[in-house]
């Protein structure tokens, strides 16, 4: 997929699913001096940048600029309030920005980069988890949770807890490969 393509996407994407209303005023912060900025202003300021720069992307004007700027609304909005932080609003944020990074005919090597990170940092926190080393957390999800029939059904014919744990450890070990 071309980073324009994958840029149109992600604009789209966040336009259907109405994410310029979850855009926060200033809220316990993870930079502090954010609490002195007006909120509303902030909010405001902060929607109307991600509005103007996610329909400019799917009109093809700006390109890198408008992903720059819509990419930095989202980041923004993550510095700006813990209660709207998020891995993946952090992940969106991220490749938005280093896709505004990119310059035309070089690698994306900033964006790969960002993947690689991405992978190998919730490899590690699987790996680190002893509920997703012992298979606990994809049993409850997969079983009690999704209320899964054919992980059910599989499961019920192997002694209990390995399938959750070899399909646990595939996980752990596709996020390094």
């Amino acid at each position: 997929m071309n980073l324009l393509l994958a840029v149109k996407v992600f604009a789209l994407a966040l336009l259907l699913t109405n994410h310029v209303r979850l855009l926060p005023a200033p809220f316990l912060p993870f930079v502090p001096a954010l609490d002195r900025l007006p909120p509303l202003l902030f909010q405001r300021t902060l929607q109307a940048a991600f509005l103007i720069s996610a329909v400019a992307l799917l009109f093809n004007r700006h390109l890198r600029l408008s992903a720059l700027v819509l990419g930095a609304s989202i980041l923004l909005g993550v510095v700006a309030s813990k209660a709207y932080y998020g891995n993946n609003k952090t992940f969106c944020g991220l490749v938005l920005f280093l896709i505004g990074l990119y310059q035309p005919g070089q690698q994306p090597w900033l964006l790969r980069y960002q993947l690689v990170i991405a992978y190998l940092g919730a490899g590690l926190n699987k790996l680190l988890d002893p509920d997703w080393r012992s298979g606990v957390f994809f049993e409850h999800w997969a079983a009690h949770r999704l209320h899964q029939p054919v992980y059910i059904t599989l499961a019920g014919w192997l002694p209990p807890m390995l399938f959750a744990k070899a399909i646990s450890w595939m996980t752990i070990g596709r996020s390094w490969v």
